[in-house]
């Protein structure tokens, strides 16, 4: 797990920690700032990053060497994957509501470059879907149904992303993590991965309160 990273450089620097034969490190939610130093500090050239949850369907990698240009990133979604994945994309999202948008013929919408939205990914048999054991109703809250055509069915992934211009796919917010000020949707995620890659700061949590008016 990525806080594993962040673990490991809050120890003493140790004349061992160069010492060893790891040439790979494999896992998923290490966040830029660890990414970068945990590579730089320990040696390791190489990070495999993964997407996804233990129940969940939306799937990105991210084979990464030395470098900022995909470190903190979830995965990498070209022009051509792009066109050619027809089963999993990321759809525009209404924070007021907490559900993708629907057109007005009442489709989901596919989010364009550089716009945040939920990663959904389609179920194409529910014979072999893995639900929640004797709990229909969070199995049921895990679906999109008539997203794209009758009849099909989705899974959310709960989580917000976004594919930048780049083609880099980039973890955004947890649903409901995501708080408004004067009007804008404000990823208190973002905040936080970008309020630790200031060198003085250790670590930060970032949370929304509500004011008054």
């Amino acid at each position: 797990m990525g806080e594993l990273g962040r673990f490991l450089l809050k120890q003493p620097k140790s004349e061992w920690e160069r010492k060893h034969r790891v040439i790979v490190a494999a896992g998923n939610g290490l966040q830029k700032d660890v990414w970068i130093e945990f590579q730089r500090r320990f040696g390791v050239k190489e990070v495999r990053e993964f997407y996804r949850s233990t129940e969940g369907l939306v799937k990105f990698d991210n084979r990464h060497f030395r470098g900022k240009i995909g470190a903190g990133k979830v995965g990498f979604r070209g022009l051509l994957s792009r066109r050619i994945e027809k089963d999993q994309c990321i759809v525009k999202f209404d924070y007021d509501s907490e559900m993708p948008v629907r057109d007005e013929n009442g489709w989901c919408v596919k989010a364009g470059l550089n716009e945040p939205g939920e990663g959904i990914k389609k179920i194409e048999n529910l014979a072999t879907y893995s639900d929640y054991v004797g709990n229909k109703e969070a199995t049921e809250k895990k679906f999109l149904r008539d997203v794209f055509e009758k009849g099909d069915i989705w899974q959310r992934s709960g989580d917000l992303l976004m594919v930048e211009r780049s083609g880099w796919v980039r973890f955004v917010d947890r649903i409901g993590d995501t708080y408004r000020w004067k009007g804008e949707n404000v990823s208190a995620g973002e905040i936080r991965a970008f309020v630790c890659e200031c060198e003085e700061v250790h670590d930060a949590v970032v949370v929304g309160r509500q004011l008054k008016g």
